[in-house]
């Protein structure tokens, strides 16, 4: 099935299951990544982090800077589904910083709430 390992930093040598992993290296599973990539386009697309007095809510530049790192590791995910522990490290900081900050419903009396499907 694997006729070499593939050319990048993540691999460290080749065996009868296929390349090994460097140490420090994980692999997700499909329905991990599935999730991931739900959660950011959930995010990306509902989710603020800003109400300005007048109503109007936007995304933060912490916020944009979470979904860049999380789109990132998205583009680099192939059918090797293998993170580095930055990488990790980057999607637990995501989640945190959502869990805390990012809101998907607002209120006319400027209340904020999660809808299930964020806190999901």
């Amino acid at each position: 099935m694997f006729d070499e390992i593939p050319e990048d930093d993540v691999w460290q040598e080749m065996d009868d299951d296929g390349p090994t992993p460097k140490p420090g290296i994980l692999t997700l599973s499909e329905d991990d990544v599935r999730a991931l990539r739900e959660f950011e386009a959930l995010v990306g697309g509902d989710c603020f982090d800003v109400r300005d007095d007048d109503g109007a809510v936007y995304k933060s530049d912490t916020l944009m800077g979470h979904l860049g790192n999380i789109r990132s590791i998205l583009a680099r995910l192939g059918s090797i589904r293998s993170v580095s522990e930055s990488d990790v490290r980057m999607i637990y900081e995501f989640d945190r910083y959502v869990g805390g900050n990012a809101f998907d419903e607002w209120h006319p009396n400027g209340g904020r709430c999660k809808s299930r499907s964020l806190i999901r």
